[in-house]
């Protein structure tokens, strides 16, 4: 996953989405993991948001 990518919720929610920074999280003692800013759109209340994602909870949508 990269910038530029567009992806969805992995899980449950159908909220879609654009990758717009990259970034790294250290987790579990010092395991560092790849983080995505994604700006979300939600279809169902017309609103907009962002938030850091790990790769884990994101599914490609379509590649940039």
């Amino acid at each position: 996953m990269q910038v530029g990518d567009l992806v969805q919720y992995k899980y449950q929610q159908k909220d879609i989405g654009l990758i717009v920074d990259e970034g790294m999280r250290v987790i579990d003692e010092g395991t560092i993991v790849p983080t995505f800013k994604v700006i979300w759109v939600s279809p169902s209340e017309e609103s907009m948001s962002w938030d850091w994602m790990r790769e884990v909870g994101l599914e490609m949508v379509n590649e940039s």
